[in-house]
């Protein structure tokens, strides 16, 4: 028996990477949101592609291809901006499709298989289904080494900078249906 007020499902965001699905704990997100104007940050660390303005808060961007060892791809009509917290602060995650919700028992989270090899191994906490298709749970704390959290940091106390500026518009590739049947809820703006 579960003592009382104990929690045995936990729920996730589902998006696309690439060709495989990967899961971040709703209660870590912020918002999910269209892609944004990227502004490029001189000396800014290799991972990051750039700061957005969101609500008067800039907020660094993360390539999720990138940092998972992929080629980078122009966005689509179905790319979302993530904002998750890490460590107190507010970062977006570039991914290719934000597909659903899903909820699941924790005893059906599966430690992260052997299988996963090399640097981007560690950034995950374990794997569950979804629909028939194995889903990678993405640790966030994880994703950054405790030097790039205190960068990120860095970089969100320098941003004082005021980026209302008009700025180049980002370019929508369209990618052969894909994204045709986004869901406008996602958007929180």
């Amino acid at each position: 028996m579960q003592p009382q007020g104990a929690v045995s499902a936990q729920q996730f965001t589902v998006f696309i990477i690439g060709e495989l699905e990967y899961a971040i704990d709703i209660m870590r997100i912020s918002q999910i949101t269209q892609p944004q104007t990227i502004r490029p940050v001189p000396r800014a660390p290799a991972y990051i592609d750039g700061v957005i303005e969101l609500r008067g808060a800039v907020i660094p961007i993360i390539g999720m291809r990138r940092r998972l060892g992929m080629e980078p791809v122009p966005p689509t009509r179905a790319t979302k901006h993530i904002i998750v917290q890490v460590d107190r602060q507010l970062v977006g995650l570039i991914v290719d499709e934000v597909v659903g919700m899903l909820r699941v028992e924790r005893s059906e989270i599966r430690p992260t298989p052997e299988w996963i090899t090399g640097p981007e191994a560690a950034v995950f906490s374990g794997l569950c289904r979804r629909k028939g298709h194995l889903v990678l749970v993405v640790d966030l704390k994880a994703l950054f080494s405790s030097k790039e959290s205190l960068e990120l940091g860095d970089l969100q106390l320098d941003s004082d900078k005021d980026w209302s500026d008009e700025a180049p518009e980002v370019e929508i590739v369209e990618a052969d249906g894909v994204g045709d049947d986004v869901d406008d809820w996602w958007e929180s703006d």
